[in-house]
């Protein structure tokens, strides 16, 4: 029972529900041992750092920057961190104009 508590707040901490202050408070409400609520708390923190950050498409980044909800540079640095290369950026952002 407890350990399917523990696992809804961590769902609840992963889908960013909690923060890391209620996340623990919970946790601490279930009586568990200060030192394991410190455990779990860090290993949580690890796994959200871990994950690959999110990026726009290709198509998303080409329709902000035409709809002037980016600026031109901003779409450049979303196209290099995809992956595109100079030419490919330069050969994008003629098109998009």
């Amino acid at each position: 029972m407890t350990e399917d508590r523990i696992a809804a707040i961590r769902n609840l901490y992963k889908k960013k529900v909690y923060e890391a202050d209620k996340a623990r408070s919970e946790l601490l409400r279930l009586d568990l041992p200060s030192d394991r609520v410190d455990v779990l708390m860090e290993q949580w923190y690890i796994d959200e750092k871990d994950k690959p950050p999110r990026y726009w498409t290709t198509a998303q980044t080409l329709g902000f920057i035409k709809e002037g909800l980016i600026t031109s540079e901003r779409g450049r640095k979303e196209l290099t961190n995809i992956g595109y290369d100079t030419e490919h950026i330069n050969v994008y952002m003629k098109a998009s104009e």
